[in-house]
């Protein structure tokens, strides 16, 4: 099919402005009469509040109010977990610790002054008595007998047992020819987006409006109305332009609540914007696991069943969504692309006295992916196989599909085995392992590493009031100048969706680019929407553009049937106007149609038309209708899936274990691509953070609970000189049940691409008896990995 729109690379629209200077950020709105909120944080771990005195914060000039959680809890409603769709225990806790603080960086009390400068001086002058407890800094420590317990209301520490069994896992490895197991650990790091949270908020009487930097307004919306009482249509929430977000910017915040409350309180329009120490003390953390995986094979290289075992530290679990949410996206992603019958996941996921555990791209499948293929790696040195071919071997090909995993996710298209040969071809794979091969020892030593994902699209959510499920709402409005305005309920964080939006509704009505504009993130403007996570925008967002035309299109009809005095059977759509079948001559372009609606008087109602807009609601029950039930009952996750694969190349050098990236190719396959521009950014900007995750980025804790990577200088992210050249290869074979074709697109290189970096530093320093299972590969972590290895040769324990 010949697109006009649809798959060209169309320059982003939000780049100029966002280039320019003339975004807007929450910061950058300026409102009469606007003050200013700092929060007073813990300095502890763990410890009871005793005592409280804002008196003397209070005192000072320009200091309007000082809250604390006493405040709070007598006038507003707590967040309340009620889980998601699991057994999580739940929660009820307030935007303020009321009697106890569970983590360095909690909120403790809220200063609102004249001015940023006047709230934080005031900080200091806030007199608090802490009664220190005994703090759990790690998920081991967490689960020994005795542990002190974060929740009085739980038995334990366990926020989350999760298990997941299907077929006979132990019966097969029992028979097995060889089986590989190995603990896996992914360190603790978060998204560092270079805009961190903001909110501001403006008491107007009877309506209160918010501006907030989030992913998704509506939402948001719904949990500020249940913790301040509101109802929903007294509030409004609008997301201005977004700085990043990459999934932390999906959870509510205390913070989201306090500046509203604040606001009503003082009857002026309060802001605060977090500073870059607070997003690391407050900001959700993610990735921390370990993951015991077991896999056994037949000699001939067959992959027959797999086993994990996770352990995942949830900090506190406090935070509203997602709790022990990313093991079970975890579990359900761990088969990824392969063929295999006998799975068996268990998980535990520990609260601890460190910051709350939450999203970050790849959202708990970053680190399985990483566990599954670093352990496919060790199983092809056992069997004497390259790793490539181990995994050609065991991968889902074309001609599998449609194929149902043993997670029950049933996968009608992909390129599973596809994007691996891709991006092995792309990368020089062959070539790359001869000059391996030739290459002499010495203090440089090459690695290779592959890796291959899936990435989990449209996933169910039920939010913290189990009233939201996986659906996109979209509304297409003609002017009467024959342009269009789309709304949304997406929201975006740099995914381009104005740009994307915009190419599916001009190659869908036949128009003009520029004929369309694209309004998202404001529950003023946009009925209802879900927003952005789980790299669902293209596809439930996209869709329910198509879909919102098409219902447009079949008004158009009616409309175009009654001008032409013809039956509306008789007329078709097609090419940006209606005409008549058979005689294309006889038409009214859209412009005209639109037009003549307007203008005209008589002629909407007469064609039983009011008024002239397209609506629609896609959702994941549509997706799923006509597929064939799961003969034993399991429900997957996710509804649709993107794959991908990447290889990495890398030099390590032996003498001071420095990592350096020579290049990083990436295959992948996200269904229709709208705009291969906008698809190769949020690649390559996932790759980028790959790097950081795999040899850079760790959030470390000492036993106290005190978080001693706190700043830029020792919580490093990756810079021009850590990423090397990349590459991407576009694989296109459309869902068969979306409108469009379109899957996910914006976590699959931040799922492979930490497996394939760890995979290339591991076989680099393999024939020296290094094994590598744990990441960052920072210099120090490969150095002494080398002298350990160096050690057990020395004493012939090799």
């Amino acid at each position: 099919m010949t697109h006009r729109w649809i798959g060209r690379r169309v320059r982003q629209r939000e780049d100029l402005r966002l280039l320019r200077g003339r975004g807007t950020y929450v910061d950058d709105i300026r409102l009469p009469g606007t003050v200013e909120m700092a929060v007073l944080r813990s300095p502890h771990a763990h410890a009871w509040i005793r005592r409280i005195d804002p008196g003397p914060a209070l005192a000072l000039p320009g200091v309007l109010a000082v809250f604390t959680g006493s405040d709070v809890a007598a006038a507003t409603r707590p967040f309340v977990h009620r889980g998601l769709g699991h057994d999580q225990r739940p929660l009820r806790y307030f935007a303020l610790a009321v009697d106890r603080v569970r983590h360095v960086g909690e909120a403790v009390a809220a200063v609102v002054a004249e001015d940023r400068y006047l709230a934080e001086e005031a900080l200091q002058f806030i007199e608090v008595e802490y009664e220190p407890l005994p703090a759990v800094a790690g998920a081991a420590a967490a689960l020994e007998p005795g542990a002190p317990r974060l929740w009085d209301q739980w038995p334990d520490n366990v926020m989350l047992h999760y298990h997941f069994k299907h077929g006979d896992p132990d019966g097969v490895l029992a028979a097995a020819d060889v089986v590989v197991s190995e603990v896996i650990r992914c360190q603790r790091h978060t998204g560092m987006p270079m805009e961190t949270r903001a909110c501001l908020a403006v008491d107007e009487g009877r309506r209160l409006t918010v501006w907030t930097n989030s992913q998704w307004p509506h939402i948001h919306r719904s949990v500020i109305a249940e913790c301040l009482g509101l109802p929903e249509h007294a509030l409004r929430v609008a997301a201005p332009d977004v700085g990043g977000g990459f999934g932390v910017k999906y959870h509510i915040y205390p913070e989201d609540v306090l500046v509203p409350f604040a606001a009503r309180r003082l009857g002026r329009p309060v802001k605060w914007v977090e500073d870059r120490r607070e997003h690391f003390l407050s900001t959700v953390h993610s990735r921390e696991q370990e993951i015991r995986v077991t896999l056994g094979f037949r000699r001939d290289g067959t992959l027959l069943a797999v086993k994990a075992d996770a352990l995942m530290d949830l900090g506190t679990g406090a935070i509203v969504f997602s709790g022990a949410g990313p093991m079970p996206a975890g579990a359900a992603s761990m088969p990824m692309g392969y063929r295999f019958e006998h799975y068996e996941y268990r998980g535990r996921a520990v609260v601890t006295n460190k910051t709350p555990f939450g999203a970050y791209r790849g959202f708990g499948v970053t680190e399985v992916a990483q566990a599954l293929e670093r352990a496919m790696d060790l199983a092809a040195e056992r069997l004497g196989m390259d790793p490539a071919d181990l995994r050609l071997r065991n991968l889902i090909g074309p001609e599998d599909l449609p194929y149902r995993t043993a997670t029950g996710a049933y996968l009608t298209t992909g390129s599973y085995r596809l994007s691996l040969e891709a991006a092995l071809e792309a990368a020089g794979y062959r070539e790359l392992r001869q000059r391996q091969r030739r290459e002499p020892g010495g203090t440089r030593r090459l690695g290779i590493g592959v890796a291959a994902c899936v990435e989990g699209t449209a996933a169910s959510q039920v939010g913290v009031s189990g009233r939201w499920g996986n659906w996109e709402y979209c509304r297409i409005e003609p002017a009467p100048d024959g342009t269009v305005t789309v709304f949304s309920g997406l929201a975006s964080q740099g995914q381009s969706h104005e740009t994307t939006l915009a190419q599916v509704t001009a190659e869908i009505l036949g128009i003009d680019l520029d004929a369309v504009r694209v309004v998202l993130a404001d529950t003023d403007r946009v009925t209802f929407g879900m927003g952005a996570f789980a790299s669902r925008g293209a596809m439930m967002g996209g869709a329910a553009a198509v879909r919102a035309c098409e219902d447009l299109i079949a008004r158009l009809r009616r409309l175009g049937a009654a001008l032409l005095e013809v039956d509306e059977q008789d007329v078709e759509y097609a090419d940006g106007a209606v005409r008549v079948r058979g005689a294309p001559q006889r038409s009214v372009a859209f412009g005209e149609l639109v037009r003549r609606a307007y203008s005209d008087a008589v002629l909407l109602p007469a064609a039983g038309i009011r008024p002239l807009v397209g609506e629609a609601v896609f959702d994941r029950v549509t997706l799923e209708r006509g597929r064939p039930a799961d003969p034993h009952g399991r429900v997957s996750r996710y509804t649709h899936w993107s794959d991908g694969a990447a290889v990495a190349a890398c030099e390590v050098d032996i003498e001071t274990g420095q990592v350096r990236l020579l290049r990083l190719v990436m295959a992948h396959d996200c269904g229709t691509v709208i705009n291969p521009v906008a698809v190769e950014g949020q690649c390559f900007g996932g790759l980028a953070q790959a790097v950081g995750g795999a040899l850079l980025e760790e959030l470390v804790y000492d036993d106290r609970g005190q978080l001693l990577t706190a700043t830029f200088m020792d919580y490093l992210l990756p810079t021009a000189m850590d990423v090397p050249p990349m590459d991407l290869v576009h694989l296109e074979t459309p869902a068969l049940e979306v409108p469009g074709g379109f899957k996910g697109v914006g976590e699959s290189s931040t799922i492979v691409g930490p497996a394939a970096v760890l995979n290339a530093v591991a076989d680099a320093l393999a024939p020296l008896g290094v094994k590598l299972l744990e990441t960052p590969l920072s210099p120090d972590r490969v150095w002494r990995a080398l002298q350990e290895a160096r050690a057990r040769a020395g004493t012939g324990l090799e």
